[in-house]
C-alpha cells in the first residue's frame, strides 16, 4: 500500500471516530438531541443547544413601524392607548396627558415582553426568530386572551404552520368592519412568520 492509500485509510478512520463521538449514547441533558427509550438513553440527533427566540432590537423596530408613535391618548378599539399602542384602559381620567419618547420606549419594551411571555407560555412548538417576531406583533395588537383562544394558536401547536400563517388574515376586523391598516399589518406579520 502506498502513502496515498494509507492517507485515505487514516482519514476514513478519523471520520468514523467523529461520527461515533457524535452519535454515542449518553445521559439525557435536557438539550435537544437525546431521548429516552425505556430505561436506556438513545441519541436522536447529535446534541446541540437550541436558543429560544427573544425580543430583539428588530422585534421592537417591527413594532414601532406597525404601531406608530403618539404622544397623547387616542381612541383604540374599546378604549384608549398612547405611545406605541400602550393600552390605557376603557376610560380616560386625564385626556390631556402627554408622554415623552423615553416613556413610550419603556412601555413598548414592557408590552413586548408581556407578549413574548404569553407566547412562550402558550406555544408548544419551537419557533424561529422570525415566527416569534411575527407573533409578538400579533399578540401585542390583539392581546393574550384572544391569542389563547385563537385558531391560529391551535393550528400552530398542532404543527400546521401553513394553516397558522393563513389565520393572520382573519384578524383584520374592528367590530364588523375590515380595517385597511390591520389588513396591511397582518399581511406583513404573515410574511415575516413564513420567512
Amino acid at each position: 500500500m502506498n502513502a496515498r492509500a494509507w492517507t485515505h485509510v487514516l482519514y476514513g478512520l478519523a471520520a468514523l471516530g467523529v461520527l461515533w463521538f457524535a452519535l454515542r449514547p449518553r445521559a439525557a441533558t435536557g438539550r435537544v438531541g437525546t431521548g429516552t427509550i425505556g430505561r436506556e438513553t438513545a441519541p436522536l440527533l447529535p446534541s446541540m443547544t437550541v436558543s429560544q427566540p427573544i425580543v430583539t432590537a428588530s422585534t421592537l423596530a417591527f413594532l414601532r413601524q406597525r404601531e406608530g408613535l403618539r404622544y397623547a391618548p387616542y381612541r383604540d378599539g374599546p378604549g384608549w392607548s398612547i405611545g406605541y399602542g400602550h393600552f390605557l384602559g376603557t376610560s380616560l381620567s386625564q385626556p390631556d396627558t402627554r408622554i415623552t419618547l423615553a416613556q413610550a420606549e419603556k412601555w413598548l419594551s414592557e408590552d413586548a415582553q408581556k407578549a413574548a411571555s404569553a407566547i412562550k407560555r402558550l406555544v408548544a412548538v419551537p419557533l424561529s426568530q422570525q415566527q416569534f417576531d411575527a407573533l409578538v406583533s400579533f399578540v401585542y395588537n390583539i392581546g393574550e386572551t384572544d391569542f389563547r383562544n385563537s385558531t391560529l394558536l391551535r393550528k400552530l401547536n398542532s404543527g400546521d404552520v401553513t394553516g397558522a400563517a393563513n389565520e393572520f388574515r382573519r384578524w383584520v376586523y374592528q367590530g364588523n368592519t375590515v380595517v385597511a391598516g390591520l389588513m396591511a399589518r397582518r399581511s406583513l406579520e404573515k410574511e415575516l412568520f413564513l420567512t
